[in-house]
């Protein structure tokens, strides 16, 4: 006889599901597997509910003034992850919220997980300014944290900008087959972006990166590797104008298109010795003079002969040494700038110089150390395949 009919209760825990987003047209379908050989027509039998609506975690970004934002990034930096946080993504690209601020798309979210939401308020060909969800000065206090389902509302401001910069890299040579020397140039690229987040106070890093091979693109490109350690890394000052400009930087500056120059192997001896973090921490430097337009603090001119000599009172520079951990940072008008830098190049401390050209950055005080970390994968590397064949082994034996 047939019993009668027993009431189950299913409980789903969406955030630890991990819905995100939400769907007018769910179905709850239960499948029973119908036990021991017989001759039933069906392994299984099933049953399902009606389409439902259903919302759980959804992603909204807003601005101070509480202001739904259409075209934000949300990053997320997964429970226990402290670094490589990505956008939130489907398999054609990043997610990007719509006109009433919500995230496109579904993803899993969990209760532990971290976001940063950025906004681009001005792009150009070289650089995007956001403002960010993320207050670099205080990060532990400022990074929004999951703690429960519903909609998780991100608070951009122009407080907390963000400089990325997109830069092209060519190399002399074909590397195809060197996969080792490519893979540490873009482990170097990604540690430049780190130094320059760390010396900018977390406002500055660097964005697409485009690294093409066999000298194609190489007289467009920022940044030109060369083949030859001859040449000591160089920039050309505010070289990455488009256009001849002139800028009061306290004295007039023009500034023409240029480029970067570096070889592919560089220590601070200038041997041929790799000492890690070298390389990443110069091409900063360099970085630092063809896109921030900063000047060198370690070189001063004597008025008596007029030639450069060196300087090494500017302490605490990275322009005066970015080899050192306790110069990685930029210098601001701290009431010591005049009698420890005055007579070097820069005629501007860095910070003034910074807001000059870039006018929403935000300069100390208060004076900061760090963010020694970078959790954000703001760096996206491309390699791209050289249209050339790579040129083939050399196989001629010597009698």
């Amino acid at each position: 006889m047939r019993g009668l009919p027993v009431q189950h209760l299913f409980r789903w825990d969406l955030s630890a599901g991990g819905f995100l987003g939400k769907s007018d047209n769910v179905v709850f379908r239960i499948e029973v597997d119908l036990g021991g050989a017989n001759t039933f027509q069906f392994a299984t039998l099933s049953t399902q509910s009606l389409p439902f609506r259903l919302a759980d975690m959804q992603v909204r970004v807003v601005d101070d003034k509480s202001k739904p934002l259409s075209g934000a990034k949300v990053y997320r930096l997964k429970s226990g992850q402290s670094t490589d946080a990505q956008p939130i993504s489907g398999v054609e690209g990043p997610f990007y919220t719509t006109s009433p601020g919500y995230l496109n798309g579904n993803s899993e979210l969990g209760i532990g997980d971290r976001l940063l939401a950025v906004h681009p308020v001005q792009s150009s060909g070289q650089y995007t300014l956001y403002h960010t969800s993320f207050d670099a000065q205080a990060p532990e206090a400022s990074l929004y944290e999951i703690t429960a389902g519903g909609v998780q509302t991100l608070t951009v401001s122009a407080d907390n900008p963000l400089l990325l910069f997109d830069l092209t890299v060519s190399l002399e040579w074909n590397a195809a087959d060197d996969t080792i020397f490519l893979a540490q140039l873009e482990q170097n690229l990604k540690d430049a972006a780190q130094t320059l987040y760390d010396w900018s106070n977390g406002q500055i890093a660097l964005g697409k990166i485009t690294v093409y091979q066999a000298k194609e693109k190489w007289d467009e490109a920022d940044i030109q590797v060369l083949a030859s350690n001859q040449v000591r890394p160089n920039a050309f000052r505010g070289g990455i104008v488009t256009d001849t400009v002139t800028l009061d930087l306290g004295e007039p500056v023009t500034a023409l298109p240029g480029r970067i120059r570096i070889g592919s192997i560089w220590n601070r001896y200038g041997t041929l010795e790799t000492i890690p973090g070298d390389w990443a921490k110069v091409l900063a430097h360099e970085i630092a003079h063809y896109a921030l337009f900063l000047e060198d603090t370690y070189l001063g001119i004597d008025e008596a002969s007029n030639v450069l000599v060196p300087v090494e009172s500017c302490v605490g520079s990275a322009l005066t040494d970015p080899y050192r951990d306790d110069y990685s940072e930029f210098r601001y008008a701290d009431g010591a700038w005049d009698a420890e830098c005055g007579m070097t190049l820069a005629a501007l401390p860095e910070w003034e110089i910074l807001t000059r050209v870039y006018p929403d950055l935000q300069p100390p005080p208060p004076a900061v150390t760090g963010p020694a970390n970078l959790p954000f994968a703001f760096a996206q590397i491309e390699i791209v395949p050289p249209t050339a064949e790579p040129p083939l082994a050399d196989v001629s034996v010597q009698i």
